[in-house]
């Protein structure tokens, strides 16, 4: 954020003022206290704040009762980093002289440095009704309610201070920040480059316009004017956190953490700066390094919602749900526009044993209600051409056309399209691309970058390409568009493979699952209309470089391998009891995990704590971390069965486990992300490696890991097995999907027509 921290030269000329009138004041003390009091300020407006802190002082001692010296004092404590010591000074002063309007000011700066939004909102409306056309209150305000994410106020208000002074170099700049939020970039760099034109030396529209450059992905333009803001000001905290910010996104992540340390050299008080090192720690794998900075976080800051929202990623990544979802949930408590803190909540729910589909369901209404209803004022009506059996514009929107689990799902379906009767336009949702992108582009018809569009943007090019259906590929999740779906740009909207749960949108018609993951009888969990594919849910394309299937383990080591590679969040405490018991049960078995998680010594030896508690011994529990795609799947040679975790099942990691002749024993959970490994299985004809109760679980483990030769003759037939049945039959599948989508159109032609 671009907050004029530093005093403007509309406090200068106030504070200017304030030595000239007491200049002039008979003191009702001896000391010469005027004069001292105007020396100070003399020293305070040039910026040397030590000299005019320590004359502030001496006169307190005389006139600790002064308001005036009071407010002053607090104001370099705030100038200074101490934010907290200026507020309780400049309260003092209020008490004494509650209609100091610029005490009220800096009182709400004071405020918003230590992230007490609302308190500090309230301090500038104080102020201005006393006085309601001073810019710098509107341009402060308008600041406040940025970070609060009341974006369209905030615009209301830094426009209001323009009104009033269009001269305002801190006000432009400020209007910059704002318009980058909305995704306004064009005009969000014209804002901060006047700002510059207008002040080449003011730091925070150098740091603004840096960070539009940012959001652009212009990397060199931005640490250009990251660093000549530093060079103007070279404790500007605030710009070394966005350096490091900007060094996170490119991946140098050792410049990353130097630089949002220089930070926090210069503002020890700083949440954000404490929550970027958490960020990027986590990145680094120090995973109890960054909880401890997440938490500092906190700490200097209780009401910092994306303070909490990050402690929440990170608690996740070590397993530790029940904490993450509380830091999701203090998180909104704090502010309630979080979209991504309530997204993060409800996908972490889902890993979590006990949560009902009842109370996810309606955690999904809740985040609907804040964020997917306001966007009904914006539909309009469609006026796409009702023909029932016409060519259709079918659109897919996601964030992970990549190598990731929706990319091995989608390359299978749009690489089978019937170009006759349909044309593909992909909305890629993405700040970076890898080579799986370029396969999946290839077979677009027409591919959109939307990544850096507003949700109104985005709409209306969807609009513009009149899109007859239009299909989600994230759901929930990271860099999701669905508040943009709730605006329906197009007449039929689908929530298609890579959701785990309801999308909570009345104005998404259709969701795709199939009879096991949805079974009859429970669409009431849905606010969409389920449709039932008849072959399965999805289609999953092995990668051209899996390993070979190798011999199964057990017969060269002598003992069963169980194992698991999905990620730690899914593998709770019930899991972990569970997998012990079967180990427990079954001699000289061992268990391999392998998440890129566990390259963190910490969490790794937690892992080995806790299968101690329940009886295991670390010699029979083989952890390993991340690696390469090819080398994670050549893991399964290690492996003799594959563990399910339970309530999330595995997806992908089921497919690639099933692709490496490794079959997977998984238990039907209650909500659709707690069935997709028993869909996968059911498709491959394993029907008999699903459990429907705990107790099963481990049955079918002794039962399978008795007859070794049975097994090895399965793992040798797995892979010709899987490749000829549905969950690997790309044609059938994409040949379902477009009866129906023809089926949904026709649909919408009938109430259309």
């Amino acid at each position: 954020m671009g907050r004029a921290a530093t005093m403007s030269r509309q406090q200068k000329r106030k504070t200017a003022r304030l030595a000239k009138k007491r200049r002039g004041a008979t003191p009702p003390f001896s000391g010469g206290v005027p004069a001292a009091l105007a020396e100070a300020i003399g020293h305070h407006s040039a910026g040397r704040l030590d000299e005019a802190e320590r004359i502030y002082q001496r006169i307190q001692k005389q006139a600790p009762d002064n308001p005036d010296v009071l407010h002053l004092l607090g104001y370099v404590a705030h100038q200074k980093g101490d934010s907290r010591r200026a507020v309780s000074l400049i309260r003092k002063s209020l008490k004494r002289q509650p209609e100091g309007i610029e005490a009220l000011n800096n009182l709400g700066l004071a405020l918003c440095a230590l992230g007490k939004l609302e308190e500090a909102e309230e301090s500038f409306h104080k102020a201005m009704a006393l006085s309601p056309d001073v810019a710098d209150l509107h341009n402060n305000l308008g600041t406040v309610l940025q970070e609060q994410g009341k974006l369209d106020k905030a615009e209301t208000s830094v426009r209001r201070a323009l009104e009033i002074n269009s001269g305002s170099a801190e006000a432009w700049s400020n209007l910059g920040g704002i318009l980058r939020e909305r995704k306004h970039y064009k005009q969000a760099a014209e804002a901060c480059i006047k700002a510059v034109e207008l002040n080449a030396s003011l730091p925070g529209a150098h740091n603004n316009l840096g960070l539009v450059f940012m959001a652009l992905r212009e990397w060199d333009k931005a640490e250009k004017h990251f660093n000549r803001a530093i060079g103007l000001k070279l404790d500007h905290a605030e710009a070394f956190n966005n350096l490091a910010r900007l060094f996170s996104r490119t991946d140098r992540l050792k410049d990353a953490e130097a630089c949002v340390r220089r930070a926090l050299e210069f503002r020890p008080d700083y949440a954000a700066a404490y929550t970027k090192l958490g960020n990027i720690l986590k990145r680094l794998g120090r995973l109890d390094e960054a909880e401890a900075a997440a938490r500092r976080a906190m700490e200097l800051n209780p009401d910092y919602a994306e303070g909490y929202n990050s402690l929440g990623m990170i608690l996740v990544v070590q397993g530790k749900g029940e904490e993450a979802a509380e830091a999701f949930r203090m998180a909104i408590a704090c502010q309630s526009e979080t979209i991504y803190a309530h997204t993060n909540l409800i996908l972490t729910l889902h890993y979590l044993p006990g949560v009902t589909r009842e109370g996810i369901y309606e955690e999904v209404c809740r985040w609907s209600a804040e964020y997917g209803a306001p966007q009904a004022e914006f539909m309009r009506t469609h006026d796409n051409s009702p023909d029932p059996e016409r060519r259709l514009k079918i659109g897919y929107v996601s964030a992970d056309m990549k190598q990731h689990p929706v990319g091995f799902f989608f390359l299978p379906v749009i690489s089978n399209v019937d170009r006759k009767q349909f044309e593909v336009f992909c909305y890629a949702n993405m700040a970076r691309e890898d080579d799986f992108t370029g396969r999946i582009r290839a077979h677009a018809d027409h591919w959109r970058d939307i990544s850096l569009m507003s949700d109104e943007e985005a709409a209306q090019t969807i609009r513009a390409d009149k899109i007859d259906i239009l299909i989600e590929l994230t759901g929930h999740a990271a860099d999701h568009r669905l508040v943009m779906f709730a605006r329906k740009p197009a007449p039929v909207q689908v929530l298609g493979c890579g959701h785990y749960c309801t999308s909570g949108l009345d104005a998404m018609d259709y969701i795709l699952s199939d009879a096991t993951e949805t079974p009859e009888g429970e669409d009431q969990w849905f606010s969409e209309t389920v449709v039932r594919m008849p072959h399965g849910n999805v289609c999953y394309g092995p990668p051209d470089y899996a390993p070979d299937v190798n011999s199964l383990p057990a017969l060269e080591n002598g003992y069963v391998t169980f194992g698991c590679c999905n990620n730690l969040a899914k593998i709770n405490g019930q899991v972990m009891s569970l997998w012990a018991d079967i180990l427990k049960a079954i001699p000289d078995s061992r268990l391999s995990l392998r998440t890129n998680t566990l390259d963190d010594e910490a969490t790794a030896q937690r892992v080995h704590d806790q299968f101690e508690g329940l009886g295991i011994t670390p010699e029979r529990v083989a952890l390993a971390g991340e690696a390469p795609h090819e080398a994670f799947m050549a893991h399964y040679h290690e492996i003799d069965i594959a563990l399910d975790p339970f309530p999330y099942s595995g997806g992908l990691t089921t497919c690639e486990a099933l692709w490496m002749g490794v079959p997977v024993i998984s238990m039907v959970g209650e909500t659709f992300a707690g069935r997709h490994s028993a869909s996968h299985l059911r498709n491959v004809g394993l029907d008999d490696w699903v459990a429907e109760k705990a107790g099963e679980y481990l049955a079918l483990a002794e039962k399978h890991s008795r007859d070794l030769g049975e097994l090895a003759e399965l793992r040798a037939s797995l892979r010709e097995r899987m490749a000829t049945s549905p969950l690997c039959d790309d044609g059938r599948y994409t040949r379902d999907l477009e009866a129906v989508y023809r089926q949904m159109w026709r649909e919408w032609c009938d109430t259309a027509s």
